[in-house]
């Protein structure tokens, strides 16, 4: 653990945390609507940071739960600024004040998600097996759409996005986009931990 990676996790809290206050202050019912990837992955990002700065405090070493958190949030955080730069803006007229400008937006959507992925890439070393950079990456990703699911479903909550509004969209398109979200996690697990494979032990 290096200081670049203790001051950008600093920041990182700082930053998330008022994205995330700033999301419920212009929410309908000002609580945190965890029903948003988004949200969550800013609240995984506090959370993360938080350990970061504790686990650096205190020279503990790296351990499963900071280098499960991290690369889940690293993956999440990008997935969402990637879906707002290639879905969301050019899909309502390129409103980038909205998407990246306005309320928590330039936080929760540009300014957390850059913070968080220099600072896993460039400055936070951690190692990880193959199976690790596709479980670990992933699961998270997995169990927000299961239990979103489950909430749709149940109709107990309204669909946050229109690809799980799974009664009014075909199922094939859900399936589709789905499985494209899995598969760009992934991706996205192994390019960020290309420098942080675990050595084979002989």
């Amino acid at each position: 653990m290096n200081k670049k990676g203790l001051i950008l996790n600093i920041i990182l809290l700082v930053a998330s945390l008022i994205g995330l206050i700033l999301a419920m202050v212009y929410s309908k019912y000002h609580v945190l609507e965890l029903k948003y990837y988004t949200l969550c992955s800013n609240l995984l990002a506090f959370i993360s940071s938080i350990l970061y700065i504790i686990n650096y405090c205190t020279n503990g070493k790296i351990n499963n739960i900071l280098r499960f958190i991290k690369i889940n949030s690293a993956n999440m955080l990008t997935v969402t600024f990637l879906v707002v730069i290639f879905v969301l803006m050019p899909t309502n007229n390129w409103n980038i004040l909205f998407f990246l400008v306005l309320r928590s937006a330039a936080f929760v959507h540009f300014i957390v998600p850059i913070l968080a992925v220099v600072s896993f890439v460039f400055f936070e070393e951690y190692e990880y097996s193959k199976k690790e950079k596709i479980l670990f990456g992933i699961s998270l990703s997995i169990l927000y759409i299961i239990i979103i699911s489950i909430l749709i479903f149940a109709r107990a909550i309204i669909p946050p996005y229109n690809f799980l509004d799974y009664y009014n969209v075909s199922p094939i398109f859900s399936i589709l986009v789905l499985v494209f979200i899995v598969l760009l996690v992934i991706g996205i697990s192994f390019l960020y931990t290309k420098n942080k494979t675990k050595k084979a032990v002989n």
